[in-house]
């Protein structure tokens, strides 16, 4: 993975399968120096624009995060 430094606590998610419940925090975070470089992302990665997003499919509970965190894209 990469190396993030949390900087402000955004929202709490939830999502509850059948079998499985889950409890998210989710945070703005900004790279630690040493990851903020192409070659630090591992192999089969990619940055991707907030423009972008719309090409990608996403599970419900993390457009809803998209959507609430980064407001215009």
């Amino acid at each position: 993975g990469l190396r993030i430094v949390p900087e402000e606590w955004l929202i709490d998610a939830e999502h509850t399968f059948s079998h499985l419940k889950w409890d998210m925090r989710v945070y703005r975070c900004r790279l630690a120096a040493a990851a903020a470089t192409p070659e630090a992302l591992p192999p089969g990665y990619a940055w991707m624009a907030p423009g972008e997003l719309h090409r990608y499919a996403f599970p419900n509970l993390f457009l809803r995060i998209i959507n609430e965190c980064t407001p215009g894209v």
